[in-house]
């Protein structure tokens, strides 16, 4: 490997980790969220070197692809659907500061089928003094299904539409 081939390979480990660190400091790409599309997430990292004449900022940003799939493949991050939002991936092993955000990363990873019974089962494992009921999981389902409900732009219509079938 010649010397412009190790500069390339710290280039790529460096941008990496700035996505990674973004990433982590942004809310939009918490676990619990919907994700931040590819664009967005160049162009708030500063690789967008500009307009020019045959290099258009829009053009630029799918080099980003080939770094979030890497990513995506050493499972730091995912892409939430198919719409080409990404975010930050819940590690398996990884704990939970509140029930809202397990509740939320359950919906999210199931696309909201999923029932009371299993996130239950999900919040007494990571929270076995919580006095967890039925009337909590009514409420944050409300909340994420009802038109004015206080969740309901953190997750995509059909994770509310999922939920509104499941109980």
């Amino acid at each position: 490997m010649n010397k412009f081939e190790k500069q390339g390979n710290e280039i790529r480990k460096h941008a990496e980790q700035l996505v990674l660190d973004f990433m982590k400091s942004n809310s939009m790409c918490e676990v619990s969220c919907l994700g931040m599309t590819q664009t967005d997430i160049f162009r708030k990292c500063g690789f967008d070197w500009g307009d020019y004449e045959k290099a258009q900022s829009t053009r630029q940003q799918f080099w980003i692809v080939a770094l979030l799939k890497k990513l995506e493949a050493e499972d730091k991050v995912e892409q939430v659907r198919s719409s080409g939002l990404w975010r930050l991936k819940q590690r398996h092993n990884r704990m939970y500061r509140s029930i809202k955000k397990l509740v939320f990363d359950l919906i999210h990873r199931t696309s909201g089928k999923i029932d009371y019974k299993t996130v239950t089962e999900e919040v007494k494992k990571h929270f076995p003094k919580s006095k967890w009921k039925k009337t909590h999981w009514s409420w944050y389902r409300s909340q994420i299904t009802s038109d004015c409900g206080r969740y309901r732009n953190s997750f995509s219509s059909e994770e509310r539409r999922n939920l509104q079938t499941n109980q």
